[in-house]
């Protein structure tokens, strides 16, 4: 029997983990007492899950909404959907009840689960069948997830696995990933880096699974500790997570510990600090891997192990076309693109993606200088200004949200406003509707904000007068 990676089938790969490797460890639990799966056991519960879709009227193309919390029942989910040619459609738990109720309804599913759903299907044994693997269409729409573009609305991006795959490869090949690595999957599971990052990339490369509670201020306090105890060797984090650890770690053992191992972190999701970099790299004395990619056009660029370019997010893959406009607009163009948002065919330029990003490319490594669009990136969550807008748009008239720079967050969001403004009453309502992320963390009252020839608010004014 060939190895995984000589083998250029998903099918044949897929059936290599789940009956050549049966019996293997494949995942452990940590958001469920530690609860040990193999391979098999794995598989057995996709199995179950995929007859419980199957008997609730889900079939191919059909779509499902799942509230995703962190779990190994989450992914089992996901592959159970791909199994029966339907879509799954990620939501955020920490999303208000605005936003979710909004997704629902536009992606109209004939199914709406959460985790409690799952624990109360019960599990047999199903003897397990080598050719649901061969029915599979890899390339029809599979996979939405929801992220903040420059409209108020959430965009939902729709990929098939096989752009996951696709690009889960080519990003894995270039670290050389292994049956003998630990990932540490502790990315929230609705988006697209806690599909693709800590999923599908290690599933494909035979790495075994450290599942976790998603990154958050309280999950650092614990975080090297789990590292140590289950020799994880591999995992993400976002620019916010590498302060929140600086901030916190007060143990030299810890940073003793990442000396004397050879640890291979991932950073994503957002641009990072180069002094945060710097510190992190100091204190931990090992490297951050920075790269670039969208749920759009998945993985674009990474730095490597013995080619880490200060400032850059890394060269490009070897399958990625970059075209830079006359702005210096990053224009993309890859072998795994997305099929599209919800309801819509994408929107390409000559079959390139316009990011909004602008950037530049030297020696075949890719910078990123600044952004097109007002989208905020705070903690690595994007965030829709627009959206906000319309909240605090009901209690006064003139006023500005913006991201301002912050090295902790990356950015911050900042309302600037003129009158009179009931900031608490406004943050918990954006909470409650919305969700936490989107909460403003800063207000700035002013006697009156700058405008500019066209009489609009002049909000580079106000970025470039506050930004610290």
């Amino acid at each position: 029997m060939k190895g995984i990676m000589e083998m250029s089938n998903i099918s044949d790969k897929f059936k290599y983990l789940f009956f050549e490797h049966a019996d293997n460890e494949f995942i452990i639990d940590t958001t469920n007492n530690n609860k040990i799966y193999t391979y098999g056991e794995f598989f057995n519960i996709v199995l179950n899950f995929s007859e419980f879709l199957l008997n609730k009227g889900v079939s191919k193309g059909i779509s499902i909404c799942y509230v995703a919390e962190n779990s190994a029942l989450t992914l089992a989910l996901e592959i159970a959907t791909l199994i029966l040619n339907a879509k799954i459609a990620l939501i955020d738990p920490m999303k208000g009840e605005e936003e979710i109720s909004n997704i629902i309804s536009r992606v109209n599913p004939k199914l709406i689960l959460r985790l409690e759903d799952l624990k109360n299907i019960s599990i047999k044994n199903i003897k397990p069948n080598k050719a649901v693997f061969e029915e599979i269409n890899y390339s029809v729409p599979y996979l939405i997830t929801f992220t903040s573009g420059s409209t108020a609305e959430a965009k939902g991006v729709v990929n098939s696995f096989e752009n996951l795959y696709l690009s889960a490869m080519e990003f894995g090949n270039e670290f050389n990933l292994c049956s003998k690595n630990t990932f540490y999957h502790n990315f929230p599971m609705a988006y697209m880096a806690g599909v693709l990052n800590t999923f599908i990339k290690p599933l494909f490369f035979e790495c075994k699974i450290v599942v976790a509670q998603r990154l958050s201020f309280m999950t650092a306090l614990g975080f090297w500790g789990e590292i140590q105890k289950y020799n994880v060797d591999c995992f993400w984090i976002n620019p916010t997570y590498v302060a929140t650890l600086l901030k916190l770690d007060r143990d030299v053992k810890n940073s003793q510990y990442t000396k004397n191992h050879n640890i291979t972190i991932f950073c994503g999701t957002a641009a990072l600090d180069s002094s945060l970099k710097q510190k992190f790299e100091e204190k931990y004395g090992t490297k951050l891997y920075e790269s670039y990619g969208l749920s759009e056009t998945l993985f674009i660029s990474t730095n490597v192990p013995g080619r880490d370019i200060k400032n850059s997010v890394g060269k490009i893959l070897k399958s990625v076309d970059i075209n830079l406009s006359n702005e210096n607009e990053i224009q993309i163009k890859t072998p795994w693109m997305f099929l599209g948002y919800i309801g819509k065919e994408p929107v390409l330029k000559e079959n390139y993606f316009r990011t909004g990003d602008i950037g530049k490319i030297k020696d075949g490594n890719l910078y990123i200088t600044g952004r097109l669009s007002d989208i905020i990136i705070k903690g690595g969550v994007n965030i829709s200004p627009k959206r906000i807008s319309e909240f605090v748009g009901r209690y006064v008239d003139e006023f500005a949200i913006l991201g301002l720079r912050d090295k902790f967050l990356g950015e911050k969001i900042a309302c600037f406003y003129a009158g009179e403004l009931n900031t608490k009453n406004i943050n918990s309502n954006i909470i409650k509707n919305l969700g936490k992320d989107y909460s403003i963390d800063e207000f700035y009252q002013l006697k009156e904000l700058p405008k500019n020839i066209n009489g609009k608010i002049d909000k580079m004014k106000l970025k470039l007068e506050y930004t610290k």
